[in-house]
C-alpha cells in the first residue's frame, strides 16, 4: 500500500507536465533477496537486511519496558535498525547504482532516512523523506 501511494502522488506532481514515470522501490526484506518484481510502472527490488543480533534483541527487549530505559532502548532500537539497512543499500551495489541515477529519492520510513542520507555524496538527485516531499520535488523537477 505504501508503494501504491507513493506511485499515485508521484503520477499526480507529473501529470500535468506529461513526463514519463519510472520508479524504482526498495523495501526491506529479510536476509533472503529475491529477484524484482514489476508493479505497474514500477520496479520493487528486495533489500536483504540482516537481522538483528544478540545486542539487538537485548535492546528490543529493553524498549518494551516504561520509563527513561525503554525510551532510551526505542531510540537504540531505531539506531541500530538505520544502521542496518545503510550498511545492506551500500552492500548491494546494483540497487545503489539505480537509486543514484534518479532525479529524486524519497525515503517512505524512518529507518531508511540514514541509507537515503548516505547516498549524498554520489547523487545529485534530490533526498527527500515522505511522499509530499518527493512530489514537490517532482513538480519542481518537472517544471525545471
Amino acid at each position: 500500500m505504501a508503494i501504491d501511494e507513493l506511485v499515485r502522488q508521484a503520477r499526480e506532481a507529473v501529470s500535468d507536465f506529461g513526463i514519463a514515470l519510472h520508479c524504482v522501490a526498495g523495501y526491506v526484506q529479510g536476509p533472503s533477496v529475491r529477484e524484482p518484481v514489476s508493479h505497474d510502472e514500477v520496479v520493487v527490488v528486495g533489500l536483504g537486511v540482516p537481522a538483528a543480533g544478540r545486542l539487538g534483541a537485548l535492546v528490543e527487549s529493553l524498549a518494551a519496558r516504561p520509563g527513561p530505559l525503554g525510551i532510551a532502548a526505542r531510540l537504540a532500537k531505531y539506531n541500530l535498525a538505520s544502521r542496518r539497512v545503510a550498511r545492506a543499500l551500500k552492500a548491494n551495489r546494483e540497487l545503489t547504482n539505480i537509486f543514484c541515477r534518479a532525479d529524486v529519492i524519497v525515503s517512505a520510513d524512518p529507518e531508511a532516512d540514514r541509507a537515503v542520507w548516505k547516498l549524498r555524496r554520489r547523487t545529485d538527485a534530490r533526498l527527500m523523506h515522505g511522499p509530499f516531499a518527493m512530489a514537490n520535488a517532482l513538480s519542481e523537477a518537472a517544471r525545471g
